[in-house]
């Protein structure tokens, strides 16, 4: 049993919710993880200049299903629906057990007639009679005559590895001479050895005995174009030819005269090897006779305190030399090397006093000395102690509205203590501090967003930080104080109206992510209508719209009758057509398959064969049949289930709504979005501490600034 896979771009896709490049026909019994691997077998690539290469492709693959032989045609289609490139993937997948009496790959690929060149129809599931067969292989085989850089790659009967390199459009000669040498091979050996006509960036090429290479497609890694042998089957080994034999024979009479070559000695050898040994007598060989001690006379001494002398005047101009250099240290540098040791040890005085006042919690009797002390470090270098005392200015500072927007804190100021973080200060000196919390830089304006709607908040999300420190600990405990307070409407809902507001959405969560209901909520998208004509339409407050139907059935009628009559369409006013559709004007009660069969037939009988594919009533029928039609009675009845479970499930919609008022529904949306911003701002607290700008800003503050210090 064969296997087909038809991959391309396409509006929609054969599986729900697929768009772009998928599946749009494939059998029914194709397993899983086939699926998957054809999918991932159908990406194609362009060659740097713009061409479109032709990929036959062979491979063998082994998945938890079985191993199958895939044949593969890729190549460019024209375009899409949104005018982009597209191309065509169609595979055909036979088990090991059905390649016995086919004919060999490259055949199959270069002959069949059903290969697909491009989809045009909607998605399906391929009919019985589209499959794989040997009646539909054309018995005439090309004979034309190959380029010669088509090299052999049988030799005695031993298939060997090759990569071919060739240019654009020979793809199809290349498996054409692939397929004479399969045919060279013995029968059972035909399907053992994958190719592929042009080696793609995605594509492994050990997995190819042969293949193609295109000089303008750049692969991300390197081929070997070595030649190894391919032995799927062990055969005996071919016997030596009679040529061969008398070769190696005459290679094996030279190799046993060779050495003795090497034995013939030369006659001047010998006679080197029969010359007689002279022996040299020890007195009358120079390298043996030692040489007379020599005397120390005259000449000798003279010059001995010549390089005494010398040496001693050497030492007289280095000792001069270093007396002279000793002087004019003591004399020059001496006054500038006191200089810049008074300087630092005065440096060093100032900066002592500034970490006595510092480690005393700077306190503010001592603020007018530590001020001039500060001036004193700012003007050598040292900006931190300035800083520190421009904020210890600001939190003195009779002015309200500085501590409302927030003051800065200098960053040598904050302490930490594992995850707490501190100001040092006494609050005895500054009693400003009382009514202030710090607060990394980049939490202050989402936190006062989170109490920006509120009127009259008995707590602000910052009430509960504890007096110039911080924690993720604390501030998790203050927003969870916050949440809490009784001033929020929220927490005068009562339990019962809690469990119907929590019911409600998830009903309606359930209704729209069911993947079966999603092609009959689409169905407005042909009619040009957006999602508010759907048949599960939400007002802005999440309540079901006020003027949608319950009934399936009657908002079917009303969608199709409505699009009727305010359509222009001369098509619509034959008669057979307005018979066809005079039962929908009439409220009758019918169930809503009956009504969507009703309508489908209907728009059978109009003739819009001549018309464009992009025409609305041609979008319409496709559309209405690929929603409500399906081949199987089976299909069909489950169909009609889940038609009818659509509209149970809006009707337990509007009883639940039913259970609480809109101010109530308002109350618990505010409480959702305000507790989503909280838990959002309890994560960003753990990562914020890690920042070196922060804060201090009054705990009452709600309102969000423009702009932050």
């Amino acid at each position: 049993m064969s296997f087909q896979y038809i991959h391309t771009s396409a509006k929609r896709g054969l599986e729900p919710g697929k768009s772009g490049f998928c599946c749009v026909a494939r059998d029914r019994d194709l397993p899983p993880d086939l699926i998957a691997e054809l999918e991932s077998q159908s990406r194609y690539t362009s060659d740097s200049k713009g061409g479109h290469p032709l990929i036959l492709r062979y491979r063998i693959v082994t998945l938890r299903s079985g191993v199958y032989h895939i044949l593969s045609r890729i190549h460019e289609s024209g375009t899409d629906y949104s005018k982009r490139n597209n191309h065509i993937a169609h595979h055909l997948a036979f088990p090991s057990s059905e390649t016995a009496g086919l004919p060999n790959p490259a055949a199959i690929l270069l002959n069949w007639r059903n290969w697909r060149e491009k989809w045009e129809e909607p998605p399906r599931i391929l009919e019985p009679f589209e499959a794989f067969d040997l009646q539909d292989i054309e018995s005439f085989w090309a004979t034309q005559t190959l380029p010669h850089h088509f090299q052999r790659v049988i030799e005695d009967g031993t298939a060997f590895t090759n990569v071919f390199e060739i240019p654009l459009h020979e793809e199809k000669q290349l498996v054409e001479h692939l397929r004479r040498v399969l045919n060279d091979l013995p029968a059972g050996q035909r399907w053992t050895h994958p190719f592929t006509s042009c080696l793609l960036p995605t594509d492994q090429p050990q997995d190819f005995a042969w293949s193609g290479m295109l000089e303008n497609i750049t692969l991300p890694y390197e081929v070997a174009f070595d030649s190894r042998p391919l032995t799927p089957e062990k055969e005996p080994a071919p016997k030596p030819s009679e040529k061969k034999l008398r070769l190696q024979a005459t290679q094996q009479e030279k190799n046993t005269q060779k050495p003795a070559s090497k034995q013939t000695a030369s006659p001047t050898a010998d006679i080197l090897k029969k010359a007689p040994v002279v022996e040299i007598p020890a007195e009358y060989d120079h390298r043996k006779r030692k040489r007379p001690p020599r005397r120390f006379g005259r000449r000798e001494l003279s010059r001995s305190i010549n390089w005494a002398i010398a040496g001693s005047a050497l030492i007289c101009v280095a000792l001069l030399v270093f007396f002279i250099q000793s002087h004019k240290t003591n004399t020059l540098v001496h006054p500038e090397l006191n200089s810049a040791n008074l300087a630092a040890k005065s440096l060093q005085a100032r900066e002592e006093v500034w970490q006595a006042f510092a480690d005393a919690g700077y306190p503010r009797a001592e603020l007018t000395s530590a001020r001039a002390t500060a001036g004193f470090l700012a003007n050598v270098g040292e900006d931190a102690p300035a800083e520190i005392i421009a904020f210890l200015d600001q939190l003195l500072s009779p002015n309200p509205g500085s501590l409302e927007n927030g003051i800065t804190v200098p960053k040598k100021l904050i302490r930490k203590e594992g995850n707490n973080y501190s100001i040092p200060l006494s609050h005895i000196s500054y009693p400003n501090l009382a009514q202030l919390a710090l607060i990394p830089s980049s939490l202050v304006s989402p936190t006062l967003q989170l109490a920006a709607n509120d009127t009259s908040p008995a707590l602000t999300p910052l009430d509960g930080l504890p007096t110039g420190t911080f924690s993720p600990d604390a501030f998790h405990a203050s927003i969870d104080a916050y949440l809490q307070q009784e001033s929020f409407p929220y927490q005068s809902l009562d339990p019962q109206t809690l469990e119907a507001l929590e019911a409600y959405f998830a009903q309606k969560q359930a209704a729209l992510e069911n993947s079966q209901y999603a092609l009959i909520l689409d169905i407005p998208e042909p009619f040009g209508l957006d999602e508010s004509a759907s048949y599960l339409a939400f007002d802005q407050q999440e309540l079901l719209t006020a003027d949608s139907p319950l009934s399936l059935a009657q908002y079917l009628r009303e969608l199709f009758v409505n699009q009727v009559d305010q359509s222009r369409d001369f098509a619509l006013q034959s008669t057979a057509f307005q018979d066809a559709i005079a039962p929908l004007r009439s409220p009758s009660p019918s169930s809503p398959l009956d009504t969507a069969t009703l309508i489908h037939e209907a728009l059978n009988l109009l003739n819009l064969d001549a018309r464009n594919r992009e025409d609305s009533w041609i979008r319409i029928r496709d559309q209405w049949r690929a929603t409500f039609v399906r081949q199987d009675l089976m299909e069909q009845t489950i169909l009609g289930y889940t038609l009818e479970a659509l509209e149970a499930a809006k009707r337990r919609l509007a009883e639940t709504s039913s259970l609480f008022s809109k101010n109530q529904l308002h109350a618990y949306q505010e409480n959702q979005t305000r507790t989503k911003k909280a838990q959002s701002l309890k994560q960003a607290a753990i990562q914020a501490t890690s920042e070196k700008d922060w804060i201090v800003i009054s705990k009452q503050s709600t309102k969000v600034r423009t702009s932050l210090p």
